[in-house]
């Protein structure tokens, strides 16, 4: 079974390189863009605003280009832009100190919540220090402006990990707390210098609703939680022992432990899992129908990942994908580790880790999208350091988690993948701390030692061309010209019209709409398709349109009669443009359609009689171009229409 796996992981490494490098891939890149200063910038958080914009919040080192206005040693920076990675505004935020580890959310209206660590008592921040690394929570308007800060901790170190938000709007912050004294209630193992599961909810306004500590007297990882619709908490924990409250069969080194809250926090039920090797901590949660699905890295093969085609236990460090159902029984697992197909000593561990925020999105088809970093296999140059990943990773599952395609972005330089958002059928937004050479899939080079690498990534399927539409009988001694039209994508780099047979015809152009200059001596039928040639490459033709091809229709008098005759004028029109029309001599009717460039129908008029015109308002379309159409019972005629003002 392990041989067989890696076997298949190896083949589909090849197949990803192969792919990737000759326009086949599963995601293209749409455009790419990367922020920070000459330092580095540490863990990109990235979320998607009420009003369609993104919000990436990193730690920064560096105090020039986005990072401006650092006060000390690292802050939060703090960028907002657009759909098109276009900056709005960047902000630092912090003390003369450090300040780590931020992860953001945003509430319904656009607020941003930061919670982090921080060893400052200055700056942004009040002269409170309780002691050691205390807790930072930060509230911003949309507007990037402070609205409240609060700073949590005791004496000695509490750190701030992970931030989320409840249905009711109260926020949950959570972290590892060393201390037993100021803001910490307790702690289970203070005797050891160990850490526990630190949770504190907090109203919109920053007042403390509730404090809890769980955990026992080992040192716990906490890293996730999720809200529930019960108004309860889904955490998720890395523990090395049972003992206290923790309670369950261990497996080995590191077991997850999960643990569900109630509204008030009391423990409804709890579960371990993992094998016998190191198993780390779980990086995102996600609802799903019937219970919760999360990611997270392991170096077990056996237990509960027995059957679940990792890598090679204690050289390898895997993607674990696995399943539980609302009262945390495990239902189904499987790795997804992206082998370096690349030779390399094998005391080298091969680390796969899930992006750091958002990693996991299921799909209308019950699957997953899973974002990691694993292994560069394309486009890294030399042996890669056992500790560094280097590529950006996409894994598409099936609903039991086992693999459909996998694909690697990256560059010569370090990528680690830092979360992810989805802005829409097939577009995802991801953040990325990167070294940048503008080498490979890079077209940017970084300021500095690591940036913010923000990608806007295509699923090729994304790319569905229409059948033409147009003229379906032609004679071209009357009519040598004919005008087809497709739907078009407004983000497609070119159109590639094919006809079948070549001889039959030559197309004029490569947009959305097309002239078939008809060869005069051709005669027979003609096959139109259309191709998109996007950032996937020329992707797959669409439905062929048929056309009846005739060369000399004299005598012929039901053809003479087919041709429809449109235009408006003018154009490019103002406000008003005059929509003149010929219909065939035995139609008496056609509905007039025009549509914007992103094939969204903006009008529908019906037009009467054999020949006329009509006025159209456009004062109330922006200016562009649009598309029209005019179809009768049988035949259809397009064109463009320009607003210029």
């Amino acid at each position: 079974m392990k041989t067989s796996r890696l076997i298949h992981l190896f083949i589909c490494a090849y197949l990803i390189f192969f792919i990737g490098n000759h326009g086949y891939a599963q995601m293209g890149i749409k455009w790419q863009k990367h922020f920070g200063g000459t330092s580095i910038e540490n863990r990109p958080d990235i979320h998607l605003t009420p009003d369609n914009h993104l919000v990436i919040v990193v730690s920064s080192e560096s105090n020039d280009f986005d990072a401006i206005g650092n006060h000390g040693k690292t802050d939060i920076l703090v960028i907002k832009t657009d759909l098109l990675g276009n900056k709005v505004w960047s902000k630092c935020f912090g003390g003369s100190s450090w300040e780590d580890y931020p992860s953001g959310v945003i509430d319904s209206v656009g607020n941003i919540y930061i919670c982090s660590e921080t060893y400052s008592s200055n700056g942004d921040l009040l002269p409170d220090a309780k002691g050691g690394i205390d807790r930072w929570i930060l509230k911003l308007d949309a507007l990037g402006n402070k609205v409240w800060q609060k700073r949590l901790g005791g004496s000695s170190d509490d750190d701030g990990k992970w931030i989320t938000i409840k249905k009711n709007g109260n926020i949950i912050t959570g972290g590892r707390a060393k201390s037993d004294d100021g803001d910490v209630p307790m702690n289970y193992g203070s005797a050891y210098g160990t850490g526990d599961n630190w949770i504190v909810e907090m109203t919109p306004d920053g007042k403390i609703v509730n404090n809890q500590v769980y955990g026992n007297i080992y040192q716990q990882q906490d890293f996730y939680g999720l809200p529930t619709d019960d108004g309860g908490l889904l955490l998720s924990s890395l523990t090395p022992g049972i003992e206290g409250m923790i309670q369950g069969v261990p497996f080995g080194h590191d077991d997850i432990w999960m643990v569900k809250f109630d509204k008030d926090y009391g423990i409804e039920w709890q579960g371990l899992y993992g094998g016998t090797s190191h198993d780390g901590s779980v990086y995102d949660i996600q609802l799903v129908r019937d219970g919760y699905v999360m990611i997270a890295s392991t170096m077990s093969s056996n237990g509960q990942l027995l059957n679940a085609s990792c890598m090679d236990e204690d050289i390898s460090v895997d993607l674990w994908l696995f399943k539980i159902d609302f009262l945390g029984n495990f239902k189904w697992g499987s790795c997804l580790g992206l082998p370096d197909i690349k030779e390399v000593p094998s005391t080298f561990v091969t680390w796969n880790l899930p992006a750091r925020y958002r990693s996991i999105f299921p799909m209308e088809d019950g699957g997953f999208m899973v974002f990691a970093s694993s292994p560069n296999p394309r486009c890294v140059a030399g042996l890669q350091s056992p500790s560094n990943p280097s590529g950006l990773s996409i894994t598409r599952t099936d609903s039991l988690g086992y693999i459909i395609w996998q694909q690697v972005f990256g560059d010569e330089g370090d990528i680690y993948a830092g979360g992810a958002v989805n802005i829409g059928t097939g577009r995802w937004i991801v953040a990325s701390q990167a070294a940048l050479n503008a080498l490979c899939d890079a077209t940017v080079k970084s300021y500095g030692n690591f940036d913010i690498w923000l990608t806007e990534l295509r699923e090729c399927e994304y790319y569905k061309t229409s059948r033409p539409e147009g003229d379906t009988r032609v004679c071209v001694n009357l009519q040598p010209t004919s005008e087809y039209v497709t739907h078009p994508f407004f983000d497609a780099n070119g159109y590639l019209w094919v006809i079948d047979p070549a001889e039959a015809g030559v197309a004029s152009n490569t947009d959305s709409i097309t002239t078939i200059t008809w060869n005069p001596n051709f005669e027979g039928t003609a096959k139109l398709s259309v191709r998109l040639d996007t950032e996937c490459g020329i992707i797959q033709p669409s439905d062929t349109l048929e056309v009846e091809v005739h060369r000399d229709c004299t005598g012929v008098e039901d053809l003479a009669m087919q041709a429809i005759k449109l235009y408006f004028q003018p154009n490019p029109a103002n406000q008003w443009s005059s929509v003149h029309y010929t219909l065939p001599l035995n139609e008496k009717e056609a509905l007039l359609t025009i549509m914007d460039a992103q094939g969204r129908q903006l009008r529908s008029i019906t037009v009467t009689g054999t020949e006329s015109q009509k006025l159209i308002d456009l004062r109330d379309l922006d200016a562009g171009l649009y598309l029209y159409t005019l179809t009768t019972k049988s035949l259809t005629k397009s064109g463009k229409l320009i607003i210029s003002r």
